[in-house]
Formats: structure tokens, sequence, C-alpha cells
């Protein structure tokens, strides 16, 4: 995720450790993660080296998903957002999706703090942050999201959900 301001070097180094750890857990190449990521391996390994501090929304969703993570997983706790909620969410690029979504969280009365979202080709990624949600709300507000045509994957903090047929499917 892009960020105004730069990382720590203890979140940098945290992100390049627990993403070897990853690969080494999966056996995975550098080569192997970047072809099924679909990312450009120079930019994997320049996040690897340090030389991209701040991986973009796209590269980390990415990783995370080839990895089989969470994003909260990969980044770890340090970066994320201190008493928010966050959504990771992946579709069809669409008009309205960003309505749809806060259409969903809106009668529930949440505050969304800050959100991004990027498209690449057909792929839209949203990252929401939503201030004041309740554990009961989660499960709710993750189903309805969901169920957002043409969503295919939301994942809060630890739990991920994925309709049964994604958009964009992950080979091995």
């Amino acid at each position: 995720m892009k960020r105004t301001e730069p990382r720590n070097p203890s979140e940098i180094d945290h992100f390049r450790k627990r993403l070897n750890a990853l690969m080494d857990e999966r056996g995975l190449s550098t080569g192997e993660l970047a072809a099924i990521a679909i990312i450009p391996l120079s930019s994997l390994l320049r996040v690897l080296d340090g030389t991209i501090k701040n991986p973009g929304l796209d590269v980390t969703l990415s990783l995370a998903k080839a990895l089989g993570v969470t994003v909260s997983e990969l980044v770890g706790d340090t970066v994320m957002n201190k008493g928010h909620t966050t959504f990771y969410i992946e579709g069809r690029d669409r008009t309205g999706l960003l309505h749809d979504i806060t259409e969903v969280i809106k009668p529930y009365g949440l505050n969304i703090a800050s959100s991004i979202s990027t498209g690449i080709g057909q792929i839209a990624r949203c990252v929401i942050h939503v201030e004041g949600i309740k554990t009961a709300q989660l499960q709710n507000i993750r189903e309805q999201i969901l169920g957002i045509p043409w969503v295919n994957s939301v994942q809060t903090g630890e739990q991920q959900v994925e309709s049964p047929t994604p958009v964009v499917s992950k080979t091995k």
C-alpha cells in the first residue's frame, strides 16, 4: 500500500523477513513467486533487497494472495491502522463498485476512515479502513460485500471469504 510517509526500518525489515520466510515455507523461488503473483521479477527483487521500501497496494495484495495469506499476515500488525477494521476487496472493475461497497457499510452507521482503490485491466482492488465496527457486524458486512456483483474476494484481518467463481484464479 502506498503511504505518504516512509515506513520505518523495522517495518521494512519485518515485511522482507516475513516474505522470505513464507517463500521458504512454500518452497518457492523468487521467480516462481513473481510468476504466481503476476508481478515483474525485477519488482519482487527490489522489494526483497529493500530498494522498494513501500510496495504498492497491487504488489502487496498480489504477494499475499499468491502466498495464501492475508495482507495483515504478510505485512504484520505494525503497519495496520489501529482502531480500524481493514477490508481488502478484489473483483472485476466496473462503474459503481465503490458506491455499492459503501452502500453495504452505510446502514451500520460506521465511519469510513480512509480508502484506496486501484484497477489493473479488469481487476479492481480496494482497501477500506472502517471505524467503529463491532465483531458481530463483521461477518454480515463481509458476506454482504461478497454478494455485490463481480466481487470475488473479501479479506479482513485474519479471515478471507471468496466467492465460488473467482474472477481471477491462482494456479500453482
